[in-house]
C-alpha cells in the first residue's frame, strides 16, 4: 500500500508511474506478440480462424508498437529533430518503414525485396479487411489456407521484428526468434 512504482529510461526520465498495486509492461510491443504467438498456438491446437486473427492484430499492433518505442527513443536522444506521429500529424506505417527508419538507423533501410515483407503485407491485409474492418459479414478459411497464413507469421510478423532489430542493433527477444525459427505447421489428416 503507498507504494509507487516507474520505468525509468536510459535518460534519467520516469514514465509509467503508478501507486499501489498494479501492472507495468516495459515494453507493449514484446508483450502484444507474446499475446500475438499465444493466439497463433491456440488457432493450431483448435483449428480456430478467430484465434489466428486475433493473432494478426497483435502481432501487426507489435511491429508498429516497436517502431513507435524506437522513435520515443529518437526523440529523446535528438529533441530538435524529433518524429512525430499524433492526430494532428498522422504518420502511415509504411512512411515510418521508408522515412522513419533510415533516420533513426543512419541510413540502413528495410530490405522489402524478401519474403517478409510480403507476408507482413499479407497478414496486414488480413488483420485490416477480415478481423478489423470486415468486408464481408463471414468468412471462410479452409485448414489448408489456415496454416499457410500461420506459416506467414513466422516470416511476415516473427521476421521483421526480428529484422528491425537487427537494423537497430537490438536483441531481439528469445520469443521472437523461436518463433521466427520454429517449423512449419501443415495440416494433418487422418485418415478412417
Amino acid at each position: 500500500a503507498g507504494l509507487t512504482v516507474s520505468r525509468v529510461d536510459a535518460f534519467g526520465n520516469e514514465d509509467l508511474t503508478m501507486t499501489g498495486p498494479g501492472i507495468i509492461t516495459m515494453f507493449a510491443y514484446q508483450s502484444q506478440f507474446e499475446d500475438a504467438q499465444n493466439n497463433i498456438e491456440d488457432s493450431m491446437k483448435s483449428s480456430n480462424p478467430q484465434k489466428f486473427l486475433t493473432a494478426c492484430v497483435s502481432g501487426v499492433a507489435s511491429v508498429e508498437g516497436y517502431l513507435n518505442f524506437k522513435a520515443e527513443e529518437w526523440n529523446k536522444k535528438e529533441p530538435t529533430r524529433p518524429l512525430i506521429d499524433s492526430k494532428d500529424n498522422p504518420v502511415r506505417f509504411e512512411d515510418k518503414i521508408d522515412l522513419w527508419l533510415p533516420i533513426m538507423t543512419n541510413g540502413r533501410k528495410l530490405d522489402k525485396s524478401i519474403q517478409t515483407w510480403e507476408h507482413f503485407k499479407r497478414l496486414l491485409a488480413v488483420r485490416d479487411n477480415i478481423a478489423i474492418h470486415p468486408k464481408k459479414s463471414g468468412y471462410s478459411f479452409s485448414l489448408y489456407e489456415l496454416v499457410e497464413l500461420i506459416n506467414c507469421f513466422r516470416t511476415g510478423i516473427a521476421g521483421l521484428l526480428l529484422q528491425l532489430h537487427q537494423l537497430f542493433n537490438d536483441r531481439a527477444p528469445a520469443i521472437v526468434i523461436r518463433a521466427k525459427f520454429a517449423p512449419d505447421a501443415e495440416v494433418i489428416v487422418e485418415e478412417t
